[in-house]
């Protein structure tokens, strides 16, 4: 079966399931399109008001966790969220957390993993 592709109406760049996303008037579209893969404003709400305490990312090639304070940024590509040792992109490992991340309440969970899925549908990150 294949999956329906999204373009964003700003840049008209395809979508990918692992990019930050805005539901507006129906339509989908990136949060900031110069750096497609980056956290949303709710997420970093959440990780803030409910992950600060502890890890909420893994490096698999480093064999390490980190909490959000730990992570890197690289100010001058913009990357965000990088291992302190081997720089590796740790997105997605913050991602996975926090859509199964115990400390957040039961609904506020459930509902952030509807929103991710409802307009991406199976290509989601989640798997």
């Amino acid at each position: 079966m294949e999956q329906q592709q999204w373009t964003c109406p700003e840049c008209s760049k395809v979508i990918a399931a692992d990019d930050t996303v805005l539901f507006v008037r129906e339509r989908i579209t990136h949060f900031y399109c110069r750096r497609p893969r980056t956290l949303g404003p709710e997420e970093r709400v959440l990780l803030f008001l409910f992950c600060w305490e502890h890890v909420v990312a893994k490096c698999d090639l480093c064999a390490r966790g980190y909490r959000q304070s730990e992570l890197a940024n690289d100010l001058f590509s913009g990357e965000e969220h990088l291992c302190p040792q081997c720089r590796a992109d740790l997105l997605d490992s913050i991602r996975i957390h926090l859509y199964s991340c115990s400390m957040l309440p039961a609904e506020v969970q459930r509902k952030a993993q509807v929103n991710r899925t409802r307009f991406l549908g199976t290509r989601s990150w989640l798997g």
